[in-house]
């Protein structure tokens, strides 16, 4: 069946407002402070590159709010990232899912070599566990198991911890 983007069904960060206005708060001023730095520092040019670089992060964080989404449907899910790109996948092709804590993402490895990593801040995270549990025949380890089981009860770990 087709991927049906309702808010039942699709993944995404929460607040759409706040994580764009921390993008846009990053960007722009260290933007407006990296051109500053070239047109008035002289022989520091360099500190034009240190605040091009936080202006960069914080496109990137708007960028991948607006670009990274999941959806749901009975056969799998559909998928877009900045890594990967987009995707369909089965839930039958999904062959191990694996947590890892330093990142706070579920790793998903896919029969054809793919991998899909979802973060623990999306919102619609319990939907998409629960039917890794229940649709999914992918192996997992204990501490996987234990995160997906508490992600399906609306307990995701702390992105935090």
């Amino acid at each position: 069946s087709k991927a049906i983007f309702t808010p039942m069904r699709c993944l995404k960060k929460p607040s759409r407002a706040r994580i764009l206005i921390v993008g846009l708060v990053t960007g722009v001023p260290f933007l407006l402070g990296g051109v500053a730095a070239l047109v008035f520092a002289g022989p520091d040019r360099w500190v034009a590159l240190i605040f091009f670089s936080f202006a960069a992060l914080g496109g990137y964080l708007a960028w991948e709010y607006v670009a990274v989404r999941y959806s749901i449907n009975d056969d799998g899910f559909t998928y877009r990232t900045l890594a990967a790109g987009r995707g369909t996948a089965r839930w039958s092709d999904v062959k191990a899912v694996r947590w890892s804590p330093s990142a706070k993402w579920l790793r998903l490895e896919l029969a054809d070599g793919r991998v899909v990593r979802i973060s623990v801040l999306m919102l619609g995270l319990d939907r998409f566990t629960s039917a890794i549990l229940t649709r999914a025949t992918a192996e997992s380890d204990a501490a996987t198991r234990t995160v997906l089981e508490a992600c399906a009860r609306g307990q995701p770990p702390s992105p935090w911890d």
